[in-house]
């Protein structure tokens, strides 16, 4: 199988070129490598954070109105709720915790999202395989993200083009 991600820039004006193979992008969807890291907590909160960043595969997910990570993530980074969202999921209705987060699109040209209010869900996300590039999403990059993009998914080549 081919890697998940080349990429290469076409023009000045579309920075980020994410080419598949065709049954890669049919079978796993879009998917980038992003580092989460914890948004500056306030100093009277007083948990320390766990770790510093964990960078996880993101998977472009149209049908998700909010950017959600994984509760493992943001266990391990050592997050504090700072709210709840309800959520709709194939199961029914949730309540979920809130995060504020960094987001950082890794090797590539897009814009980071600083401080950034996240929902979280379960991705069956797994630490120990946090460098399985196929399947181990930790991060679904919702609409609220993609309203901010210019994406073009261009099927005959399996070739995405997304700009800022």
């Amino acid at each position: 199988m081919s890697h998940i991600w080349h990429i290469k820039s076409i023009t000045d004006n579309t920075p980020v070129t994410v080419s598949h193979d065709p049954s890669t992008l049919m079978n796993l969807g879009l998917n980038m490598l992003v580092e989460v890291t914890p948004a500056e907590l306030p100093a009277e909160r007083g948990k320390s954070v766990s770790h510093n960043s964990i960078t996880v595969i993101g998977l472009i997910d149209t049908g998700a109105t909010n950017t959600s990570i994984d509760h493992v993530v943001a266990d391990y980074l050592g997050l504090i709720p700072v709210g709840k969202s309800e959520v709709k999921t194939a199961k029914g209705l949730s309540e979920t915790p809130d995060y504020n987060v960094n987001l950082i699109f890794t090797g590539l040209r897009l814009q980071p999202r600083p401080d950034m209010r996240v929902g979280s869900c379960d991705l069956s996300f797994n630490l120990n395989d946090a460098h399985d590039r196929l399947q181990n999403t930790g991060l679904v990059i919702g609409r609220d993200i993609m309203a901010k993009w210019n994406i073009v998914w261009h099927g005959p080549t399996s070739t995405v083009f997304i700009s800022d």
